[in-house]
């Protein structure tokens, strides 16, 4: 009879704390939501967005599209800057009202019979979120507005009346770019610059080499990252039809050539403006136009040839990698992909960390190596690799396997490490090891009443014993 009471309080202990769990948790998060979407100027999914319509007095600006693809509907057909559009809805997104009026309001008297703007939100739905701004309120904390279809006023913030009021609107969301580069595609760039010639060629997926000033394999994110810099250029105006002469760009600082997959070749050519240092004078070949933009892109096309050698430890693609493997002193930690979620295979079974895998997949094919403390040393134990700290392995789709990474001792900030089948040890930065886990216990997902205990003993482990 005792066995049974037992049985029957733990039951019901076990149902009182998913009562808890369902009452008190999940009906806090969705107050919690509810909250927020009661505080927000308009409530809306920017994904789900398909219309932006900016109307102010004087101007009707319709935008139509989706993520990555935006254009220009009215007041004429021309291609939007996405970074813009998709940067005015995340913006709009964040707000929340400065506070509630009291009471009905007289929209005459507050202007919002005619607003100064309005913007519409078209979703994908079907339905239209149209939100009207007036001017300020007398302590000019706010501008007031109303969302069409609720009896509701409110301030919202200043800056949004601010945003839309730019005059003229269509020219802030007008596509500025420059020269439009997909990393993917490209299979040559070139860089002219004083006196240096920079050449890198596409060898195969995520692989390249360099040509020119010398030889060796590139450096994947490195030449990417430069790639997306190009292609993310803005003109801050653009001069249609004018002299490149006029400019300076007969003599120019910089030359950046990229062939695509197709085989064309486009040109971009830039000079630094003799009366502004922060502004550059940009043309692609061919345009007819001058840009003008920040200075920043002649810095970026400045790299060092130096900078673009391959300094991955662990090229690879983090979509591919299936496994991760630790080998401490004492103990292997196995990380393996499932079909859902990350799982822990050793020391022993369970759920991994998400926030762990996440950091794992984004810091080891980002591993590279600041200088080369020695090509071919006679004694690793001078850099702790003699007893490494830690091996990791990294396996990908299909079984294949990278080499494996040994770590080291740590000297002023960095780590020494070896790539098995190379002689050489590396320095690297300190801190993109510590993503690593130094107790393979910590890799793994804990029910709460554990995971808090663990983190108690850390904060407070037990000297000479148990009392």
């Amino acid at each position: 009879m005792r066995g049974r009471a037992t049985i029957t309080l733990l039951a019901l202990a076990v149902l009182a704390g998913v009562g808890y769990w369902v009452l008190e948790v999940r009906g806090r998060d969705a107050r919690e939501a509810a909250r927020r979407a009661e505080q927000a100027v308009v409530h809306f999914d920017p994904e789900a967005v398909r219309e932006v319509v900016v109307e102010t007095r004087g101007e009707r600006v319709v935008v139509r599209g989706e993520a990555g693809r935006w254009r220009i509907a009215a007041p004429e057909e021309t291609a939007a800057d996405g970074p813009t559009v998709e940067g005015l809805l995340a913006f709009v997104g964040r707000l929340t009202k400065v506070r509630a009026l009291d009471g009905p309001a007289d929209l005459h008297e507050l202007g919002l019979d005619d607003p100064a703007a309005r913007l519409t939100l078209g979703l994908r739905d079907g339905r239209r979120l149209t939100l009207s701004l007036a001017g300020a309120n007398p302590t000019a904390t706010g501008v007031y507005a109303k969302l069409d279809g609720t009896p509701l006023v409110f301030l919202a913030p200043r800056e949004l009346a601010q945003e839309l009021g730019k005059r003229p609107y269509l020219e802030q969301l007008r596509d500025r770019t420059i020269l439009g580069v997909d990393p993917a595609r490209v299979r040559r760039l070139e860089i002219e610059r004083a006196g240096i010639r920079i050449a890198v060629a596409r060898a195969e997926e995520r692989r390249w080499r360099l040509e020119r000033p010398f030889t060796g394999p590139g450096d994947d994110g490195i030449i990417r990252d430069l790639l997306w810099k190009i292609g993310a250029a803005r003109a801050r105006a653009t001069v249609p039809g004018a002299p490149a002469g006029a400019y300076g760009l007969d003599r120019p600082h910089a030359r950046a050539r990229l062939v695509d997959d197709t085989g064309a070749t486009r040109t971009l050519t830039v000079v630094l403006s003799e009366t502004n240092p922060r502004e550059l004078y940009a043309t692609v070949e061919g345009s007819g136009s001058v840009h003008v933009t920040d200075a920043q892109l002649l810095s970026d096309l400045a790299i060092e040839p130096d900078a673009l050698r391959d300094r991955q430890l662990l090229a690879h693609d983090g979509r591919e990698v299936e496994r991760i493997t630790f080998r401490y002193p004492a103990q292997t930690l196995v990380l393996e992909r499932g079909p859902d979620r990350w799982r822990v295979r050793a020391p022993v079974e369970g759920d991994a960390v998400p926030t762990l895998v996440e950091n794992l997949l984004e810091i080891l094919p980002n591993i590279r190596y600041t200088t080369v403390a020695a090509t071919a040393p006679a004694d690793l134990g001078a850099y702790g690799l003699d007893r490494p700290a830690l091996a990791v392995t990294v396996g990908l789709r299909g079984g294949r396997e990278l080499p494996t990474l040994s770590v080291g001792r740590e000297q002023d900030g960095l780590r020494f490490v070896m790539v098995a089948g190379n002689r050489a040890v590396y320095k690297v930065d300190s801190r993109l090891i510590r993503v690593f886990p130094e107790d393979p216990a910590d890799a793994r997902r804990y029910p709460l009443p554990e995971r808090l205990q663990r983190q108690l003993d850390k904060q407070h482990p037990l000297k000479g014993g148990s009392q």
